[in-house]
């Protein structure tokens, strides 16, 4: 029996982390009758090609450690930009025509809109608060304000659509519910839906009268409270229409696609069992969201390892550690 998981934008290095757990959880106490198919995103051939050696690579090292067959594990890249929904909806009908279902979607991809760093506070912050500072450093962080994706049509009046919005949250959507035939396949177990926020999610930070968060410089803050907001409340009576709407099939007309290519069941425009939707945060460990120097990289990881020292529950260090929450 296959399990099929999709764990969005691989290249970054949670979600790389997350792809490796996944490898070696599966690997360790799965029987040897189950297999793993690992479907993985990323922008470009070139990462695709550097991150599949990277994960068979680790697939390898793991089947040895855990005196098993490596060839259990079937890794298989894809490209997404998720700025970009004609990218999107071509992700959703390759994997449409393609598998017969997804047992999980992990929703690790997207961007912070970070462009630098106010060096100075931040220096401060670090050796007067060191943990607030290293937790919540959206208070020394630059970011851009009411940056856009390009044109998705050539409609003129075409609504404005902002990227890290559509990055994070509604390219994600999108992609889920295009989705919802192969995470509602399985008569049995439900699919799962499982997005990754963050720490920095704060109410502060989302003003729902800006929903896309496009007139503030915390767009990335106010993307993942909103993601906290949609998981969370998913389950509430006053949120049903919509999370229904959300998590309903696909059209006859796309079944009817997948009957024909082989991939599909003739029961699978009615939903077998409804995903299940949850929300994961990595707590705070060291990634390429912002871009550093090496050195600084490595200073930003000693002021983590300090914390945690220090007391902070939040501070899990590498990609591996935080890649335990989804």
């Amino acid at each position: 029996m296959d399990s099929n998981n999709n764990p969005s934008d691989s290249r970054d290095g949670l979600g790389f982390s997350i792809c490796c757990r996944a490898i070696d959880e599966f690997l360790a106490t799965r029987p040897e009758s189950k297999s793993l198919i690992l479907l993985f995103t990323t922008r470009s051939s070139k990462k695709s090609a550097e991150t599949l050696s990277q994960l068979q690579s680790h697939v390898n090292d793991s089947a040895a450690k855990y005196r098993t067959c490596k060839d259990r594990v079937t890794l298989r890249p894809e490209h997404v930009d998720l700025a970009n929904l004609l990218s999107v909806r071509a992700l959703s009908r390759r994997l449409l025509t393609s598998l017969p279902k997804l047992d999980a979607v992990i929703l690790n991809a997207g961007i912070a809109g970070f462009t630098g760093l106010h060096w100075f506070k931040a220096i401060y912050l670090v050796l007067t608060d060191l943990s607030n500072a290293v937790t919540y450093p959206s208070a020394f962080t630059r970011s851009s304000k009411g940056e856009l994706v390009k044109k998705q049509t050539s409609q003129p009046d075409e609504p404005p659509l902002g990227n890290v919005f559509c990055s994070n949250v509604f390219g994600h959507y999108m992609l889920t519910h295009a989705l919802m035939p192969l995470l509602s396949a399985t008569e049995v177990t439900p699919g799962r839906i499982i997005w990754i926020s963050s720490l920095e999610a704060t109410s502060t930070e989302f003003d729902l009268s800006d929903f896309q968060a496009l007139n503030t410089r915390a767009a990335y803050q106010a993307s993942k409270r909103l993601t906290d907001v949609l998981v969370l409340t998913s389950d509430l009576p006053g949120s049903s229409p919509w999370v229904d709407s959300y998590l309903s099939a696909s059209t006859p007309s796309t079944t009817g696609k997948l009957q024909q290519n082989g991939t599909g069941n003739p029961n699978r425009a009615v939903s077998r069992s409804k995903p299940q939707i949850y929300i994961a945060h990595p707590g705070v460990c060291g990634t390429g969201i912002m871009p550093l120097l090496l050195p600084f990289f490595y200073a930003m990881i000693g002021s983590f390892w300090l914390a945690r020292m220090l007391g902070s529950p939040w501070h899990t260090i590498s990609g591996y550690r935080g890649a335990y929450a989804p």
